[in-house]
């Protein structure tokens, strides 16, 4: 394996380093995108504990028993 990325044990040189670096740039994951408002809401009712909460709040609402 070492042989096929062209390392030893010891690892890259610094100058090879300097080199892989300039050559192919900074071993970096790009952030993910952020995640629309709307989706995140939506996301939030595949709970069934808040779908029952917004039901008797609407049932609360609709009988006026609230406080």
């Amino acid at each position: 394996m070492g042989r096929r990325l062209d390392s030893t044990p010891e690892g890259l040189t610094d100058a090879e380093a300097g080199r892989r670096l300039l050559r192919h740039g900074p071993n970096l994951l790009s952030p993910p995108a952020p995640e629309p408002w709307h989706r995140i809401l939506l996301r939030q009712f595949q709970s069934v504990v808040v779908v029952l909460l917004v039901a008797v709040f609407a049932v609360a609402l609709m009988v006026g028993d609230y406080l």
